[in-house]
């Protein structure tokens, strides 16, 4: 029963990671569209850096929720670490997303109101979904990424 418990709380944080991760990578390319606007930029290249790197970044913002209890709590450089390879989904994603929607029209998908700022940000969504249960099974199943506190446990503490 506590196996099961746990899967359940692992697909409630999948599940509130990638809502989380949704709404932020879509507020950076938000935010990352009036910039180039704002200071005048006109060059391409400039606006597709600017959104794969502004929806990965987001979106690793919201998918750290994702890890559960990865905080900067007592080891830092984990936690930095874990930020880097979820940032670097998000990135990949973001720019898979983007290669993805710029020359394909997917019949369930395709509508005349996505852009490529749409399959940026789900890509980017995606990408960090994948890395975060992914990093998330790996420290359940085989334990190689301790939690980041520096008592892990009920037990640990001396409340047995």
């Amino acid at each position: 029963m506590q196996k099961l418990g746990l899967v359940i709380g692992v697909g409630a944080r999948a599940v509130l990671g990638i809502g989380i991760a949704l709404v932020f990578s879509t507020a950076a390319v938000v935010l990352a569209r009036l910039i180039y606007l704002f200071f005048g930029l006109t060059a391409w290249n400039t606006w597709l850096a600017m959104l794969v790197v502004s929806g990965g970044i987001g979106a690793a913002a919201g998918g750290m929720v994702i890890l559960g209890n990865a905080g900067p709590s007592s080891r830092t450089f984990k936690f930095l670490v874990l930020v880097l390879l979820m940032a670097v989904a998000g990135i990949a994603g973001a720019l898979g997303g983007f290669s993805f929607g710029d020359g394909r029209q997917v019949q369930c998908c395709a509508r005349p109101d996505m852009g490529p700022a749409a399959y940026s940000t789900i890509g980017a969504t995606l990408g960090v979904a994948g890395a975060g249960v992914f990093l998330g099974g790996l420290r359940l199943v085989w334990g190689l990424l301790k939690p980041f506190s520096s008592v892990n446990s009920y037990s640990d503490a001396g409340h047995d």
